[in-house]
């Protein structure tokens, strides 16, 4: 009888601490699940673009190459081209030059710690998760929307 005791006082202690551990779906909770993440976090992951899960990386975009990849995305062109510079931590080395071309950079010159080239709108998300990187601005030349 003892025991019987132990054992329930012990699960009423363990679901009196974990509330809404198994909380069901009409409760407004996606299969039982609770998110450990803050709300804050939770929406700005939500307002992250396709093909961005950290804002540290989206970050490294310049505004204007932010909106033209929305754009882009928006639009399906996975493929539109943006001619932009990536600017590197320390002078842009061939290891580096080859890294950006792995992911989709192609490179046009290189001048010190600053790249010029194009991408696609597809591998902007990648170029950008490259941890020499620090930032990658749009090019003002003509052509690119």
């Amino acid at each position: 009888m003892k025991i019987l005791f132990a054992v329930s006082l012990t699960f009423a202690l363990v679901f009196a601490f974990l509330p809404g551990f198994f909380a069901s779906a009409d409760e407004g909770k996606s299969g039982g699940i609770v998110s450990t993440e803050p709300q804050a976090a939770v929406s700005q992951k939500q307002a992250l673009p396709e093909g961005f899960d950290d804002a540290k990386v989206w970050e490294k975009i310049d505004p204007a190459l932010q909106q033209a990849y929305r754009d882009a995305m928006g639009a399906g062109d996975r493929l539109r081209r943006f001619d932009c510079f990536v600017r590197d931590q320390n002078r842009i080395d061939d290891g580096d030059r080859s890294f950006l071309i792995s992911k989709g950079f192609n490179v046009r010159t290189v001048g010190g710690n600053v790249a010029s080239g194009y991408l696609k709108a597809q591998d902007l998300p990648l170029v950008a998760r490259l941890p020499f990187v620090v930032s990658i601005k749009l090019s003002k030349r003509p052509g690119n929307s």
